[in-house]
């Protein structure tokens, strides 16, 4: 028996998996994070650049767009196989930073709770 690689198809079933994993984490720590803020200041992202909530929504949007690219790119792209590589690469890279400012906004958001105890 010799394991085969995953077809790009069975890939892209990945992804989606992942980036919805990704999506509902986003919405669960929207929810729950900011639900638990008593002060009438809102948390900072770790950094202090932005609010935590704003990080968190443009995570989110990202997501979205990502997802609307997919759309676009399968109706309109004459080379699929390019076009499926090429989003591959966008989609990691969507993901990456998606899951960079969930953090930002996550860790902010608790040092903010934990300054308040």
């Amino acid at each position: 028996m010799t394991a085969e690689s995953p077809s790009p198809l069975e890939q892209q079933r990945f992804y989606g998996v992942v980036r919805t994993t990704l999506i509902t984490y986003g919405v669960a720590a929207f929810t729950y994070l900011f639900s638990q803020s008593t002060s009438s200041d809102p948390p900072q992202a770790f950094g202090g650049f932005a609010s935590a909530q704003s990080v968190v929504l443009g995570g989110l949007g990202l997501q979205l767009l990502l997802l609307a690219a997919r759309a676009l790119i399968k109706r309109y792209a004459p080379d699929r196989d390019s076009a499926v590589q090429g989003f591959i690469v966008l989609e990691l890279i969507g993901d990456g930073v998606t899951v960079l400012l969930f953090a930002l906004g996550t860790l902010g958001a608790i040092t903010h709770g934990a300054s308040e105890v």
